[in-house]
């Protein structure tokens, strides 16, 4: 397979209902979509969802990358899948970036399935379960505004949840009130502080927020401060599982994680670390070190980075958490008629049936 044409795309859909945690807000969701033309007229999608906050990255700067390359790429040859995970990995991130290398990625993958009428999970070597289930998400809001959230969440039998909270003690504790009021205690609650806590806001909040039965801390300090985590979870020993997102985008990161012994959980996502073969690699790091992994999601991602995370779910075991498959309960639509998005009862039910087909499941970007 030989790529002849490249285009880069700008996705921006509205979203049902805002979106807010203590580093960012948005109405909108903000994907690349990256169209890859084969020599034989095949056309492959891949998606990833550059976050400045995150890996440094916008859309700008995720194009002008791909445009970089973009001879380089058309001078490849891939005869097979390992072919694109080399080029992916040898060369693709090093010389742009986590959510280029992503949605070339995903688009190479999604025009080989196509040109071999074979599904990616198959392609892939990916086992499916029979339903996958995912954890709910509660953005941060005001108490009283959480309340009203919580009437939309609950139309949804989540197993898990996750609450996006700040420095603000008693607002967090009234947030925690308001999803009890509508979840019961054994519906196992966790905490994204998105890098918004100080050393003395986690020594405060952490003690009470134990007593709500919460063990599981995500991101509490800025990214960079790894061994600020490392001695947070020292402190409290078993007592807490700490969590790395924003500090955790490359290998090398995920090293300086494992090293410090900053975190016992990875947030594993696959648009920050530059697709599903990096991803892998992050995963199999954590499973020799001990250390947990969940499967997050940027909010407003498509059927495609959905798609790509039920493979994921394939490849690897014990993921303590899935998140994300919101699809048009979030967007005002997707971008494929077929719906691939969670039930009433946050599941999606038959994977390995709704990804029988090649590809993604995009022909077009609406």
């Amino acid at each position: 397979m030989k790529v002849s044409e490249v285009n880069i795309h700008r996705v921006q859909i509205p979203l049902r209902h805002s979106f807010s945690q203590s580093n960012n807000s948005s109405v909108l969701s903000d994907s690349t979509i990256v169209e890859v033309i084969t020599a034989n007229r095949c056309s492959g999608f891949g998606e990833s969802c550059p976050r400045l906050y995150v890996t440094g990255e916008d859309f700008t700067t995720v194009s002008n990358a791909i445009q970089t390359i973009e001879n380089h790429l058309k001078d490849t040859v891939f005869d097979n899948v390992y072919d694109i995970r080399n080029y992916v990995m040898e060369d693709l991130l090093t010389q742009t970036g986590p959510a280029a290398s992503t949605a070339i990625e995903l688009a190479l993958l999604d025009a080989w399935s196509k040109e071999q009428q074979t599904s990616i999970n198959r392609m892939m070597g990916a086992t499916l379960p029979d339903c996958v289930f995912y954890s709910g998400v509660v953005p941060m809001r005001s108490p009283e505004a959480t309340a009203q959230v919580m009437q939309l969440i609950s139309r949804i039998q989540f197993p898990e949840l996750k609450l996006k909270v700040d420095g603000d003690l008693n607002a967090n504790l009234a947030r925690i009130m308001a999803i009890r009021d509508v979840f019961p205690q054994q519906v196992p609650l966790r905490v994204d502080v998105n890098c918004a806590w100080s050393w003395e806001d986690a020594m405060t909040q952490i003690p009470l927020l134990l007593q709500q039965g919460i063990t599981v801390f995500e991101q509490v300090f800025p990214s960079d401060q790894v061994e600020e985590m490392a001695r947070l979870q020292r402190y409290f020993d078993d007592d807490i599982c700490l969590m790395a997102d924003e500090s955790l985008t490359t290998l090398g990161s995920a090293l300086r994680l494992v090293r410090s012994g900053a975190c016992k959980r990875f947030n594993l996502k696959i648009s920050k670390h530059g697709g599903l073969f990096n991803t892998l690699e992050i995963y199999h790091l954590a499973q020799e070190n001990g250390i947990s992994c969940q499967l997050g999601a940027h909010f407003g991602e498509t059927r495609i980075l959905t798609a790509a995370g039920l493979v994921f779910t394939g490849l690897a075991r014990n993921l303590t958490a899935l998140e994300g498959g919101l699809g048009t309960l979030l967007l005002e639509y997707d971008l494929s008629e077929i719906p691939l998005q969670i039930n009433s009862s946050a599941a999606i039910s038959k994977p390995e049936e709704l990804l029988n087909s090649p590809g993604w499941g995009v022909e077009a970007v609406l």
